[in-house]
């Protein structure tokens, strides 16, 4: 008859020796306020607020409504986008600080309008940016101040639709003076060379930033890979008598 305590350790040692060894990976999504531009919830299709809670801003920028289908075929995330009409920008200081060797991937999902304005010219986008940042202390909020870490100009999107922009950026890890400094992510356009005919906005949406910690050592501590093989090779072991004492 099966002894089930002794097959249960098989299979843990089995197990233990698979996975022993390999180093873990934390990956934790660091919040953006109103990070699709829900807020403030706006009634109808093509409403529109010069309102955008969570960001700093310059130019002429705000929070918008599109109607589907003929703005976008659909939203990314929610019902409302963000927009910055010709130049300008939005940003947030995040309440998250750099941390030493971690990977950062900062994603936007960018659109260009596939409709016309009220006088019949096409609604273009320009040129862009999304950018991640480290805050200066003495200068809080401040993009002027504050250190580039990484930026993205592309890729563009096809008219009436949305493309994924992103930014990766890995901390060394000795911050030196980098340490105890705030994250900021960023949202620019800028009209740069002009068509006729054209009116230019860009909108964004589902802001979405990520920190992930490579090589975290699980809380038993590392096992060695020759010790890993040993387990697995003593477990598979155990498993073979087992199914032999089955047999008999």
């Amino acid at each position: 008859m099966r002894n089930p305590n002794r097959f249960a350790l098989a299979v843990s040692l089995a197990v233990l020796g698979a996975t022993s060894g390999i180093a873990q990976a934390a990956v934790t999504t660091i919040a953006v306020t109103n990070a699709s531009f829900e807020d403030p919830a706006l009634p109808v299709p093509m409403a529109f607020s010069t309102s955008v809670p969570g960001w700093l801003s310059t130019g002429a920028t705000g929070v918008f409504v599109p109607h589907i289908p003929s703005v976008y075929a659909g939203v990314p995330n929610g019902s409302q986008v963000g927009y910055i009409h010709e130049t300008g920008s939005l940003h947030q200081v995040l309440g998250a600080q750099l941390l030493g060797g971690a990977d950062y991937a900062l994603t936007v999902q960018v659109g260009d309008r596939g409709d016309l304005d009220m006088f019949g010219n096409m609604v273009a986008i320009a040129n862009y940016r999304i950018a991640l940042y480290l805050e200066d202390p003495g200068n809080p909020g401040d993009l002027g101040a504050a250190t580039l870490l990484g930026d993205a100009t592309g890729p563009m999107p096809a008219d009436g639709g949305f493309a994924t922009a992103s930014v990766n950026y890995t901390a060394p890890g000795a911050l030196g003076g980098l340490a105890g400094r705030n994250l900021i992510v960023a949202l620019f356009h800028n009209l740069g060379t002009l068509e006729a005919e054209a009116v230019y906005q860009i909108n964004f949406d589902d802001v979405a930033l990520t920190q992930r910690v490579a090589d975290e050592v699980p809380a038993n501590g590392p096992v060695s890979e020759p010790a890993g093989l040993a387990l697995f090779g003593l477990g598979l072991a155990g498993l073979a008598a087992v199914r032999r004492r089955r047999g008999r």
